[in-house]
């Protein structure tokens, strides 16, 4: 019979506490402060790490919130033409 490091238990118990752990650092929204703190790290030799922080700011505003804001208005302005404001009586 083979002998093992660690008991079964304790290799469901790390099992779990592992595929938790997955499911948890993938709900982070775009890698936060991973891709920022590289960009940085592989950057700063060339440029000031302040402006590189102004890039990263904007580069968020652009990609995330400006489509977002997008979105929103089309809805709207969708919303408001196929219904529009209806009188309730």
């Amino acid at each position: 019979m083979a002998k093992f490091l660690v008991s079964k238990n304790t290799f469901a118990c790390l099992a779990v506490f592992r595929r938790l752990s997955d499911k948890l650092k993938s709900q982070v929204p775009g890698g936060l402060g991973v891709f920022e703190a590289l960009t940085i790290v592989i950057l700063s030799p060339a440029y000031q790490a302040d402006a590189l922080m102004a890039t990263l700011i904007l580069y968020r505003i652009v990609f995330y919130i400006a489509p977002f804001l997008i979105a929103l208005v089309v809805f709207g302005v969708n919303e408001f033409l196929f219904t529009g404001f209806k009188k309730t009586e």
